[in-house]
This record gives C-alpha cells, structure tokens and sequence, in this order.
C-alpha cells in the first residue's frame, strides 16, 4: 500500500497549524509531524479524496494562506525511511520500545523490540505514549485484554508483559495484521490472539480491560459493540483524538454507563480510562 506525503505550509502558524491538523484528521489522514515551518501529514493513496481535501474550512478562511505539495511514498521506500528515523521511544522508567538497531536500557521495567514499518503504534506517536501512561496504572494480571486497532501490537505486547492471561489483537490493516505477528514473534508473546478485522472480531468474548487507540469517527460508531464486550468493573482505555473532541466522546461514554478515572493529553491529543 503506497502512502501521500504532504508537506503543508500555513500563515499564520498559530493556531492554525493545530486546526490543520484536526481537518486532516477528520478526513483520513493517519500521521503529522510539524514544526515552526510546515505540517507533515501522511494518508493511504487509496484513501486520499481530493475533494474532501478541498473543502477544507481553512481554505476558505480569510487571512489564512495555505498551500501544500504532495509527494507518492512506496510502502517499500516508507519502510525504509522508518528503518533510518526511528528513535528508541522511552515511556518514564516502566518501559522502553526499541528496533534491533538499538542498545537496550537496564533503567526500565520493560522492553518491547519491534520492527520499525509502516504500521501505526510505534510508540513515538503521543497517543500510543500515552495509552503505555495509562496502562501502566491498571492492574493486568491475569486479566483478559482487548487491543483494538493494534497496529504494531506493542500495547497487546505490554499487556503480555504484565502478565494478561488472554489478550486479543484486531486491527483492520492488512500490514498491521502482518506487523503485529512480526513482533509478537519477536517479543516471545505467541499466546496473543492476533486477528485481522475490527470489531465484528470481538464476536461473544468478554474482557476486563479494553484498548482502542483509533480515530473518532470508528471509536464512536464501536463503542457500543466494545462495552458490551466488558466484563462488569472493566477498564476502557482511549485515544486516537484530540482534546477538542473530548465532549463528545465523554458525552458517549456516560450516555453508555461508564465512569471517567482518568484524561490525560499531550500536543494536543487525547487519551481516556473509563470504568464500565
């Protein structure tokens, strides 16, 4: 699967960067990095729609200018670019995630060696970062773990780490799908349940601790499927949105009977545990 690379620039910078990116989220883009000049942002050529792109609210605001280049990436030369930019990713002293190109650390509880490709998870992104945050305050052991949308599988990994007696795997991607075997081999966790789908996989399983780091739009029009997967007094970790969505996603979690624990952001993304 080939991705787009854009490289957007926008005047003024603050805050429209920040509401850029919310736009693109929206509308199918998976990744953005950014600094003081441009926004990069990254989207599926097959689900890139030109037309949504040019509806944009931003294009059409005055005194904002904005324009942007586009560039084809092949999955083999994404890979590759992975392979040559990717940093260890620490998360506090409680677990680090390295490529084999690493030197491991004795300054954290856990370490989870992956394969640097193309899928979402990787643990640079701020909401993969903080559901690691967030996982480290439950307790897993022995409890059975969804991780929905898992991308690279470092959070069903972690949650092998922690000693969940079941864990299942989704993600609807076939080179996650594929990623997340990759590394559960890597990290001798072969007892995770790795399915390809979303959330017609869940089936009649029941779980006590649920994780789903995807996007609004599918968080909010599952999550009534993934509650009625959980167990009474189960955990709901989320993320995947930003901090203007928090409302409406808070709204949907009472409306469905949860209790808030905790909320946590950073850059301006989101995470949630709830309590069924």
């Amino acid at each position: 699967m080939n991705y787009l690379e854009f490289k957007f620039k926008i005047e003024p910078v603050n805050p429209f960067q920040d509401i850029l990116i919310y736009e693109l989220g929206n509308i199918g883009f998976e990744s953005f990095t950014q600094d003081e000049q441009e926004v990069m942002a990254y989207i599926a050529e097959c689900e890139f729609n030109k037309e949504s792109l040019d509806e944009l609210y931003l294009f059409t605001q005055e005194g904002v200018s904005l324009s942007y280049q586009t560039t084809s990436i092949p999955q083999q030369n994404w890979n590759a670019e992975w392979e040559r930019n990717f940093p260890k990713v620490t998360v506090d002293d409680y677990c680090e995630i390295i490529a084999p190109f690493h030197e491991p650390s004795d300054a954290v509880k856990f370490q989870i060696h992956i394969e640097p490709k193309m899928s979402f998870g990787t643990g640079h992104h701020d909401t993969t970062f903080m559901m690691m945050q967030l996982m480290r305050t439950l307790d897993i052991k022995g409890k059975r773990a969804m991780d929905m949308g898992c991308g690279t599988g470092v959070l069903a990994i972690l949650a092998f780490l922690e000693e969940a007696k079941q864990i299942v795997a989704v993600d609807i991607d076939d080179w996650a799908y594929e990623n997340t075997i990759e590394n559960c081999e890597r990290n001798n966790s072969p007892s995770i349940e790795i399915h390809k789908g979303g959330a017609d996989k869940i089936g009649a399983s029941i779980f006590d601790i649920f994780i789903a780091n995807i996007n609004r739009n599918i968080l909010l029009r599952d999550l009534d499927t993934y509650v009625k997967s959980m167990a009474v007094g189960a955990d709901l970790l989320l993320s995947g949105f930003f901090v203007t969505d928090f409302d409406q996603m808070h709204q949907k979690l009472m409306a469905l009977g949860l209790t808030q624990v905790n909320k946590v952001d950073r850059n301006n993304w989101c995470a949630l545990h709830y309590k069924k």
